[in-house]
């Protein structure tokens, strides 16, 4: 193996475990009512399926890209389920439904500045990039 391939692999899988050694956390906007959350919840509201927070406020869930290095450890770890199985879902729901799956953004940065802004907005970074503008769920 070339040099530069070995230093790739091995920036790769330093990145890979260092998101593994840090925690996921699901956040809010500020104004959302809620402080905690189940995982069933959580997996119905990246399925769509739970529609309202218990205010009546739509809920907006919002996914990183597969790129960021957090969804895949998301959906496997936390939710249960592989990317392919979401992506199968939603391409099985087609035209049978108005249901999108859910938008996605780059970097937790991002993230962070969009649930800030939307009300009904949930989304999900790493515990150390939490800032006071979002809240974090309890998730039980």
């Amino acid at each position: 193996m070339k040099m530069k391939q070995i230093l790739l692999i091995m920036t790769i899988w330093l990145a890979v475990s260092t998101v593994h050694a840090q925690e996921i956390v699901f956040i809010v906007n500020k104004k959302n009512p809620e402080t905690s959350i189940s995982k069933g919840e959580i997996v119905d509201i990246y399925k769509r399926i739970k529609l309202k927070w218990s205010n009546g406020e739509t809920i907006i869930p919002l996914n990183q890209t597969k790129e960021s290095g957090l969804k895949e450890p998301l959906f496997n770890e936390t939710l249960g389920f592989a990317i392919s199985e979401h992506t199968l879902y939603y391409n099985q729901l087609g035209n049978k439904s108005a249901l999108k799956p859910p938008a996605e953004r780059k970097s937790s940065k991002s993230v962070l500045a969009w649930v800030a802004r939307k009300k009904g907005a949930i989304g999900y970074v790493l515990s150390t990039d939490v800032t006071d503008k979002v809240k974090v769920l309890n998730v039980q």
